[in-house]
């Protein structure tokens, strides 16, 4: 898949930072400046044969610290919980 949607986009790259993948470095077509690339790297993690599985056992709370100050009490509470 060339062009996903937007949505596709934005959620593969939130599971990139989450898991801790770097994206790869390309430059951008129309200021030549390197920009991060996500969806290449994400193509590669989507096609892992174990990708479902790391999902599911992924430990939300132990595996990635939330920062406090993007997010107010409340809301952590939420995504602890879910």
């Amino acid at each position: 898949m060339k062009a996903p949607p937007a949505g596709v986009r934005l959620v593969m790259e939130a599971v990139c930072v989450m898991k801790g993948i770097k994206p790869d470095r390309v430059p951008d077509a129309t200021t030549a400046k390197k920009v991060d690339d996500y969806w290449r790297t994400s193509l590669r993690v989507l096609g892992d044969m174990h990708f479902l599985e790391s999902l599911i056992s992924f430990d939300k709370v132990d595996s990635y610290r939330w920062p406090s100050a993007f997010f107010p009490p409340s809301v952590l509470y939420f995504i602890i919980i879910s």
